[in-house]
């Protein structure tokens, strides 16, 4: 009986392909040379054999190394083998030609149909039927591969995974900037769904055969995997993999059902791991945060359930499938009450995450109303913008509420441009009182249900908002004695000769100028002989360029300054004794480049030890 049936490729009889035919076929182009091969071989294009249905034997058919798909289960190829027999092959197999290296022969690689040519290998079958399609890249070769058979029986997610590694590596390897995303456009696939599935090759052994043997679902080892990225040695794998191996063996229905580990089970062996390791805080904060997470799919799943549950045509099919279930309506309207009164509860929670953290009373302060009122009319006498604007914020948060930039737009009647500006502005002057105008982000609904973020505000007392700071900001006043702190803490470096003929220069009242082209025809070298330097307080600074020192914008630039690089710039000051400052600031360029810091920064900090010396 002849094995192969019509099927919709079938078109006119199949034509027979030999050694002899494959040899005397014309070779157009030549591509890459494929590794690993016995004999050495090369991808070749060859246009006359594609396009049609061959029947090919199968010792001229060599197997593909580089096989996507590396789990066959026994129980799917005893299918296709019964199928097989009965009706045959009717699906033809997929072949690259490439060039055998070590006898100049023309054979064909299995591009696709790695099962259905290991069962005509089992039944026995001489002959296969097969397509001929040319590729010149291994990287080409194996993407057809993979999409072919996704196409026609998915992968497991572990394959899917090292073949998602694969194609990375062959796009990183031509130079591709977000080869990540060049795979996820390819396969016509999300940029997540290719970052998910290399997680897992993170994850042990155990799992990763548990994953290839589908006994526990996917969706969880993703988080599984970014738990492990965000706790790294708090928490141990190997833990989880043989509390899930050991829960397979066990009778927990609340974890385990026919199929494998449940997702609940997967959880539950994420904490019981992080418990055993003494991360008691650890794991009530994950299993918050894996609650959090299932409300929120929940509360999607219910709005789209809804839509349909609640449709006017779908009415009378509602009421007969609630009938008709074992559990009896009474028991779900009591499900949705109690439902009803939690949501309650969450949304309790959910409005505390949308105002900011509210401020804890401070003793003996007004309220900023009465504060403002009294402190500011006189202050503001010139500006009745910032004096109603000042009161409009004040009366809001007196209330423990926050007020957006657009409310107060409409309150004084005027844009949001000249808000934010006077605001500005109010922040300098509230600061001088001791009030400090705090910003915050909300988000309000516009005409297209998009949330847009919008700046809303409220005051606090200083000393209160210096302590919530997350990152504080630095006055001069805190420059300078932090300068000073480093003066009396700090040994001085060796003077350099150069540097001490730059002195003596000085001391002998050498003219600024002749000092100052002396020491710019290059940087002092800052180690040089043991001599003794002068006591901190003799340290000069002869600064030329004074605008610049005095300058708001420059020494505004606080958040440059790091306190640790204070000790280093005062140090190369002792080395230097004397301090020229050029028009093109020179000087400072060159203790930035010593100390790999920022101009501004060395400016700022020359400032601060102006001030002390």
């Amino acid at each position: 009986m002849d094995h192969f049936v019509e099927g919709r490729e079938t078109v006119g009889p199949l034509k027979e392909l030999t050694q002899a035919t494959l040899n005397r076929c014309k070779i157009t182009d030549k591509g890459e040379e494929i590794p690993n091969l016995p004999g050495g071989g090369q991808l070749i294009r060859i246009p006359d054999l594609e396009e049609t249905l061959w029947r090919v034997p199968r010792k001229l058919i060599t197997p593909n190394p580089d096989q996507p798909r590396s789990y066959f289960r026994a129980d799917k190829l005893r299918e296709l083998e019964v199928s097989m027999r009965a009706k045959g092959q009717k699906v033809p197999v997929e072949l690259a030609p490439y060039e055998e290296q070590s006898t100049g022969n023309i054979r064909l690689f299995l591009k696709d149909g790695e099962r259905r040519f290991r069962v005509a290998q089992s039944v026995p079958y001489e002959t296969v039927k097969g397509e001929i399609s040319s590729v010149l890249t291994l990287e080409e070769l194996f993407e057809d591969a993979l999409i072919i058979n996704e196409g026609r029986d998915p992968h497991n997610p572990m394959e899917r995974a090292v073949a998602y590694k694969r194609l990375v590596e062959f796009k990183r390897a031509r130079g591709i900037a977000s080869p990540i995303q060049e795979v996820a456009e390819r396969l016509a696939i999300s940029d997540q769904t290719v970052y998910n599935h290399l997680k897992l090759l993170e994850l042990p052994e155990e799992i990763q055969a548990m994953v290839v043997r589908d006994q526990v679902p996917t969706s969880e080892l993703f988080h599984l995997a970014n738990t492990k990225r965000k706790l790294g040695d708090k928490f141990s794998l190997a833990r989880v993999a043989r509390i899930l191996l050991d829960n397979l063996h066990k009778e927990k229905p609340t974890q385990v059902n026919a199929k494998g580990i449940t997702a609940k089970g997967v959880r539950d062996a994420t904490r019981q791991a992080l418990l055993e390791g003494g991360n008691e805080q650890l794991a009530n904060e994950l299993e918050t945060q894996q609650s959090t997470y299932r409300l929120l799919n929940g509360l999607n799943g219910i709005l789209k359930a809804t839509e349909i549950f609640t449709r006017d045509s779908s009415r009378k099919d509602v009421i007969r499938i609630l009938r008709s279930r074992k559990s009896p309506p009474e028991v779900l309207r009591d499900k949705i009450r109690l439902t009803m009164e939690k949501l309650e509860l969450v949304m309790e929670v959910v409005e505390d995450a949308i105002k900011p953290d509210p401020l804890p009373e401070v003793p003996g302060k007004p309220r900023f109303t009465d504060f403002v009122r009294e402190k500011t009319a006189r202050k503001f006498s010139n500006s009745e913008t910032r004096y109603r604007l000042a009161l409009a914020v004040a009366k809001s948060s007196d209330q423990k509420d926050i007020v957006s930039a657009s409310e107060l737009a409409v309150f004084l009647k005027t844009d949001i441009n000249t808000v934010a500006a006077n605001l500005r502005i109010l922040d300098g002057e509230l600061r001088t009182l001791g009030i400090v105008l705090q910003q915050h982000t909300i988000r309000e609904k516009d005409n297209r249900d998009h949330y847009d973020k919008k700046a809303a505000y409220r005051l606090a007392w200083k000393v209160e908002a210096e302590k919530k700071a997350v990152k504080p900001e630095t006055s001069k006043k805190e420059i300078v004695e932090e300068a000073s702190s480093v003066v009396s803490s700090q040994p001085p470096t060796p003077v350099s000769p150069k540097a001490e003929s730059v002195v003596h220069q000085t001391e002998n009242n050498v003219p600024a100028g002749k000092v100052k082209k002396h020491i710019m025809r290059g940087p002092a070298p800052i180690i040089g002989p043991k001599v003794a330097p002068p006591p901190p307080s003799k340290v000069k600074i002869i600064p030329l360029e004074e605008t610049l020192l005095k300058s708001e914008e420059v020494v505004g630039e606080k958040d440059q300054v790091r306190g640790e690089n204070i000790p280093e710039v005062y140090s190369l000051l002792c080395g230097k004794k004397v301090l020229v400052l050029d028009r093109n600031h020179k000087n400072y360029k060159q203790l930035a480049d010593q100390l790999h810091l920022g101009s501004k920064e060395v400016i700022i900090i020359i400032l601060g030890l102006m001030k002390v010396l």
